[in-house]
């Protein structure tokens, strides 16, 4: 190659890369679009901090989303925050990924010839408010279901359900702790689910309650128990049928078979009221159904060791301010109701009711139904008495089981409005 044609075809190399790195002019605009002012409140290289509600879970923790130049780029927890006091789990914090998801939904999709495609907002309510009129027309329920739902969202679906005339079912949590509850509408006319301040107790006994992963507020119990630990008096006893997360952090955890989580409850609370009598007692009723057992029957039939047994009764009974919690697997059961109804009835017998188990401050779980519940709701779907549906935050498809048939009696309703982020299986 001559010099004069290498130094011509460097030239033309340079410039290629030059003009290349100048990009479009749609790309030039973005380098460029800080030399006009920016939108009303913000300003360029300086972060906004606004505070809103992690809905990964129904927990509801307090999230502080960092804003830069408009966009989301950081959550973290609110400090005194009354739920999550700071603390965000991992599930929380990368939350705001959905935000930037390729796949997330920007519009509204209608079903046409079995696919979903995108439709004007205008086209959606009218479709929506023309079935509305058709089903009443009809004289078929339209229904709402949605995930649980607190604060001013739920004033604001019950008013637009009102106004509507639209049937707000039970809201849907696969965890809904119904045993739980039922347990404390009937022995204390409260079905929710009391605020439990572990914090304060010098001994806890959790049974089947994954209080770290799944069990009503993983954070703040996280937390409750950390601030408990600090103090130094304070052990934690887990008994549950399989290891978990919460049982590898219990100080000390026990093995039981599954489903006898009510005999071990019940030895207990034989237990406390033979050496620490209520300055209340229990309505005779109540004690003469309470079975007597001997350790070893209790250990043949839960499979706990008698010492095993014999250290949890000491520690419940020797306690000064001891705090019982069953749910989870424990619950989740046929017999879930007398581990519940066990449980709740120690909490009282050891004077945790009000100081440890405040039904003042309750999680506000009334309004969450159970699977009976679901059961009459996908029932009614398939005699076709259902015309719109509303599907809020919530997938039953997905978490349902088979039996219900859910999937395939949501079909006969005049029209399905699914509302999410995503479009899963529901």
């Amino acid at each position: 190659m001559k010099r004069r044609d290498f130094l011509w075809l460097l030239g033309v190399i340079s410039g290629s890369t030059v003009m290349s790195a100048c990009g479009t002019p749609n790309r030039s605009a973005k380098f460029t679009s800080y030399l006009l002012p920016p939108e009303e409140g913000i300003v360029p290289g300086e972060a906004s901090f606004h505070p809103s509600t992690c809905t990964e879970c129904p927990a509801g923790c307090g999230v502080l989303a960092r804003v830069r130049e408009g966009r989301p780029v950081k959550l973290e927890g609110i400090p005194g925050h009354p739920v999550s006091d700071g603390g965000l789990c991992a599930r929380g914090q990368s939350s705001l990924y959905r935000l930037y998801h390729p796949e997330r939904l920007r519009g509204p999709m209608a079903r046409d010839g079995g696919k979903l495609r995108p439709i004007s907002w205008e086209d959606a309510f009218s479709r929506v408010a023309g079935a509305l009129q058709a089903s009443r027309e009809k004289g078929r329920k339209n229904l709402f279901l949605s995930g649980r739902t607190t604060g001013s969202l739920t004033r604001l679906v019950d008013a637009a359900c009102a106004k509507l005339g639209i049937e707000r079912l039970p809201e849907y949590e696969v965890y809904c702790h119904a045993a739980e509850k039922e347990a404390n509408g009937l022995l204390f006319g409260e079905r929710d689910l009391p605020h439990c301040r572990i914090e304060e107790a010098d001994f806890l006994l959790t049974v089947g309650a994954d209080l770290l992963e799944t069990h009503v507020t993983p954070v703040a119990y996280t937390r409750k128990i950390s601030s408990a630990r600090a103090r130094g008096d304070f052990r934690w006893y887990h008994v549950e049928p399989h290891i978990s997360l919460t049982g590898a952090n219990a100080d000390r955890r026990f093995v039981i078979r599954p489903g006898r989580e009510r005999s071990l409850l019940s030895f207990l609370l034989r237990e406390v009221l033979d050496r620490k009598p209520p300055k209340t007692p229990l309505p005779g009723e109540l004690l003469a159904a309470l079975p007597r057992a001997t350790a070893s029957m209790v250990s043949a039939e839960t499979g706990i060791p008698p010492e095993s047994l014999k250290e949890i009764a000491d520690r419940l009974a020797a306690a000064k301010r001891p705090l019982v919690i069953a749910g989870g697997v424990g619950t989740a059961q046929a017999g879930g109701l007398g581990v519940a109804s066990a449980a709740a009835l120690i909490q009282w017998v050891t004077e945790a009711i009000p100081e440890r188990v405040d039904f003042a401050r309750s999680e506000n779980y009334r309004a969450v139904g159970t699977l009976r519940d679901m059961e009459d709701l996908s029932a009614r779907m398939g005699r076709g008495e259902a015309g719109v549906v509303f599907l809020f935050r919530t997938n039953p498809v997905f978490s349902l089981p088979q039996r219900l048939a859910f999937r395939e009696n949501l079909k006969k309703a005049d029209l399905s409005v699914g509302m999410g982020e995503f479009l899963d299986e529901t």
